[in-house]
């Protein structure tokens, strides 16, 4: 079928750990005549504040943002000539304990979602991610390691900056030599299916050295709390989200929930797939290091079941996803998808650099979208 949409719905800016600026992005888009862009920066919405929108407008190259369409004027979107931007974010969660768990939110008003549970998890996560980086380059330089907290802050455009992406890439640039040994001798235990391309070296120092079963990982929900200028105090850290709470919160803001990026999650395996430590599409895995701590995989239907039950349910999942997504993960994501009745979406993941901005598809996804953000809206309405 000729694919004759061009999409983007998951886009990160320099909001939070993204490399582009929004007007770079929206000129971008434009130009390349995409027709609905969604930007979802991690666990925020400052990308497409009011504020920030105003500036922007200042900085294109042509025309300007606005809200008003046809009569309308929209809270949850804004349009730049025909393109249509929707509000979002990508809210960090957990799945049974596991965390790097993601769900994307579309159509969020800043001033619903201030005050709000989401609105409260956005904040403590402004306060985490930054604490936890504190932290893990405290122990990197412990371990006697060039490298300096207050100097890569210079560098990070937001709090939400401070993955372990960020911490790699300076860790890299100070400490060649000894990160090149130390990269040459994981590369000798790891081991790479056939047909597949050894892992970069920035991967390995990401996803190893910094891993979750590295001795320098820190977890964020360790540092989840509100900041001290913040009411309530919180002097501990409070419950981190999981998927449902997520899906809850991001309802509760008439907002719409979508599954990000399935594919990418290690524990989400299907019976049809190979049960390889090095499958995975975006992490690296040791052999020696999974067979010390195996890991327990989950069904998709199972998930895709739990999340469509939570709250008021799941709406949607991220189906076609260039970045993550393989073949048989639009398959399989897409069946679970029609099975439950829920809205298929698709994005790059897109944060600037090398990345490509835009998903070909032959559906008319962005009108599944709306479709599910005014079934949100009706139920909100109907329990008012």
């Amino acid at each position: 079928m000729e694919k004759n949409w061009l999409i983007d719905l998951q886009v990160h800016t320099i909001a939070s750990d993204g490399r582009s600026t929004l007007d770079t992005i929206l000129n971008e888009a434009r130009d390349k005549r995409i027709s609905v862009l969604a930007i979802t920066d991690h666990d925020t919405i400052e990308g497409v504040s009011s504020e920030n929108l105003q500036a922007v407008s200042q900085r294109l190259e042509r025309g300007s943002v606005r809200r008003e369409r046809k009569g309308i004027v929209r809270t949850d979107r804004f349009f730049v000539d025909n393109l249509i931007v929707i509000q979002g974010e990508e809210v960090s969660c957990k799945y049974r304990g596991k965390h790097g768990m993601h769900i994307l939110a579309y159509f969020l008003d800043e001033k619903i979602v201030e005050g709000s549970d989401l609105g409260k998890h956005n904040l403590r996560m402004a306060y985490a991610t930054p604490e936890r980086a504190k932290r893990m380059v405290e122990k990197f330089q412990q371990a006697g390691y060039r490298i300096n907290f207050e100097e890569i802050s210079q560098y990070a455009e937001s709090p939400h900056a401070f993955n372990r992406e960020f911490i790699a890439r300076h860790l890299m640039d100070n400490n060649g030599e000894r990160l090149e040994r130390e990269i040459d001798e994981i590369r000798t235990r790891l081991t790479i299916e056939p047909g597949k391309k050894p892992p970069s070296d920035l991967k390995i120092v990401r996803d190893i050295i910094l891993g979750p079963d590295s001795p320098f990982y820190e977890d964020v929900s360790a540092y989840y709390k509100l900041p001290a200028d913040q009411s309530p105090i919180e002097t501990e850290p409070a419950k981190f989200p999981t998927m449902e709470d997520a899906v809850r919160m991001i309802l509760e803001c008439g907002g719409v929930p979508v599954l990000s990026h399935p594919g990418r999650y290690e524990d989400f395996i299907d019976q049809r797939e190979e049960r390889s430590p090095v499958r995975y599409a975006s992490r690296v895995i040791n052999r020696a290091d999974l067979a010390r701590k195996p890991k327990i995989l989950y069904r998709p239907e199972d998930v895709i079941r739990e999340l469509k039950t939570a709250s008021r349910g799941l709406a949607g999942i991220e189906v076609f996803n260039p970045r993550h997504h393989k073949p048989h993960h639009v398959q399989l994501w897409g069946d679970l998808a029609r099975k439950y009745n829920l809205v298929c979406t698709a994005g790059t993941d897109f944060h600037g650099g090398d990345d490509t901005l835009g998903v070909p598809v032959s559906d008319n996804i962005p009108m599944g979208l709306y479709d599910a953000h005014e079934k949100v809206q009706a139920s909100i309405n109907k329990k008012i």
